[in-house]
């Protein structure tokens, strides 16, 4: 589908529930559309406006061009997702951050050297001050289970 068929349905789905749909809305609805037949999303969009009477969400949309077309293609990934983010497991640095903010007497409220570039780290942990934590950390036993925090489990 051309950016034109997907600016145009989604401008069907925008008028006909009069979303007054905002840029980052309007953007989300482009990205599930594009990889996207135009004709078999046409299609979809007028199946559900004849039968929803609320407005649809891209899970909705999802739903229908999967139950009507038997599959929906996936938007191509931006970018890989970088190392440290796949796979199922937090990394230990998770753990022993949990363990140190909410367990650990004194509690360490620092942030981790890991978390550079996502938490202000005028006052970060060292290395050497992160090693002895996680010295300390295992030797009370690794706790993962007692973490306060959610895991997610999948």
């Amino acid at each position: 589908m051309t950016m034109n068929d997907a600016e145009s349905i989604r401008k069907m789905i925008d008028g006909h529930w009069n979303l007054r749909m905002n840029s980052e809305t309007a953007d989300m609805w482009l990205t599930v559309l594009i990889p996207e037949d135009a004709d078999a999303a046409t299609a979809v969009v007028a199946h559900m406006a004849q039968r929803m009477h609320y407005a649809p969400k891209i899970v909705d949309f999802r739903e229908v061009m999967r139950l009507l077309y038997g599959r929906q293609k996936e938007a191509p990934l931006g970018h890989e997702l970088p190392e440290y983010k796949r796979g199922s497991e937090a990394p230990e640095w998770v753990w022993v951050w949990s363990w140190a903010r909410w367990k650990r007497d004194p509690v360490e409220k620092r942030p981790f050297p890991q978390q550079e570039g996502h938490v202000d780290t005028t006052e970060v942990l060292t290395e050497d001050e992160y090693e002895t934590l996680l010295s300390e950390w295992l030797e009370a036993g690794s706790p993962k289970a007692a973490s306060p925090l959610p895991v997610a489990v999948g």
